[in-house]
């Protein structure tokens, strides 16, 4: 897979997402199958969403073992939901969620990565599962029903933030 530009790449994993969700495959198996194949790997990935409207959706990949990794992600809307697999060195991740029904999965993997996530709205969730080295990050929710749930493992962290207001605010952080 020589020189194939972003835009070839993004269609075939449209590509495989649709014929993959015709013959009732899951996108958890579809995203583990993808990052298991050793060829998608590069070198520097950016990634920069913004989506209005009501039922917003975003799955993205990143899987890179060396230089810079960037997604940003910007929701405004009712119905949003961000689903973030990231691999890789010197990440930086930023999401914002400003709606009703935000939730963020994330699945977080590698050294000097920092996070900022903030969500706004009434049904805020996070779910996170990072194994980092020398990385720091930022959780900012603000709304009615927050939720964190952070696990992994963590060493040499260089900054851990959160902060919740709200107020069914809950708060589950398990470490290896």
């Amino acid at each position: 897979m020589k020189n194939w530009t972003l835009r070839t790449l993004v269609f075939i994993l449209m590509f495989f997402l649709f014929a993959q969700k015709m013959w009732g495959q899951t996108e958890d198996a579809l995203l583990q199958q993808i990052a298991s194949d050793e060829s998608k790997k590069t070198s520097v990935n950016s990634v920069i969403i913004y989506q209005q409207g009501i039922s917003n959706e975003a799955f993205i990949l990143q899987i890179n073992l060396s230089n810079t990794n960037v997604i940003e992600a910007l929701q405004f809307g009712n119905s949003n939901a961000i689903r973030l697999t990231q691999e890789g060195y010197y990440n930086a991740v930023s999401v914002d969620q400003n709606g009703t029904r935000n939730i963020y999965e994330g699945m977080i993997e590698g050294d000097y990565l920092d996070l900022d996530i903030i969500q706004q709205g009434t049904d805020n969730t996070i779910s996170q599962s990072a194994t980092m080295t020398n990385s720091g990050f930022t959780i900012i929710q603000e709304g009615d029903r927050n939720e964190i749930v952070h696990t992994g493992a963590m060493s040499n962290t260089m900054g851990l933030k959160i902060q919740q207001q709200g107020f069914g605010m809950k708060l589950i952080i398990k470490s290896n």
